[in-house]
């Protein structure tokens, strides 16, 4: 068992509140998850943690962070309310903690206060198996991502970026799971024919 699960195991052992809320809005099982701590993670969802917490931060927190930022501290990122364990899994591309936060009952679909879904997040680091895991277990795979310039496209039309990985990864899924492929907005089967240049290779 690595050291950080071995503390949590102790922790809770002496009666530690697992599902306690940091004034960030996260929880242990979030700060696992986000980390890629697969032994903390299982840990915790063993022992009972509220998979579905909602980052709701303190206003405190989040002046502090808004500071931090104007003052140039390189090690703070913006905060973003409305997010969960399984959002910040898929965010980091950590799989196993993606899986076992499926398998365990974490919403799938939930959308963060920026509308980013799991899905949309994992799409968005590029992450082909964790995108693909979770079109396999109910994510919408017609789920509309919006790049950093703003333009909203749906996961189909996305072949020219960076983010061809996730689709030749999703859409053989997909196509299996369901018997279709996300429809683009112009009626053009794209994910079949990236499924297809997939299979191809």
């Amino acid at each position: 068992m690595p050291p950080s699960a071995l503390v949590v195991r102790i922790l809770l052992d002496k009666g530690l509140d697992l599902n306690q809320i940091a004034h960030s809005g996260g929880t242990a099982v979030m700060f696992a998850a986000g980390g890629g701590h697969n032994e903390t993670c299982r840990l915790l969802i063993e022992k009972g943690a509220d998979l579905n917490v909602v980052v709701k931060a303190t206003p405190e927190y989040i002046e502090q962070v808004a500071k931090a930022i104007a003052e140039g501290k390189e090690d703070v990122e913006p905060h973003k309310d409305g997010v969960t364990a399984l959002l910040v899994a898929a965010q980091g591309g950590h799989l196993g903690a993606v899986k076992m936060l499926v398998e365990a009952g974490a919403e799938v679909d939930v959308v963060d206060d920026e509308d980013f879904t799991p899905l949309l997040s994992a799409i968005k680091g590029n992450y082909g198996e964790v995108a693909a895991y979770l079109v396999e277990h109910g994510a919408n795979p017609n789920d509309v991502f919006v790049d950093e310039k703003v333009r909203p496209r749906d996961i189909s039309t996305i072949s020219n970026s960076t983010y061809v990985t996730v689709i030749t990864f999703v859409s053989p899924i997909l196509l299996h799971v369901t018997g279709q492929t996300p429809q683009s907005a112009d009626g053009c089967d794209h994910g079949k024919q990236l499924g297809l240049r997939y299979a191809a290779h």
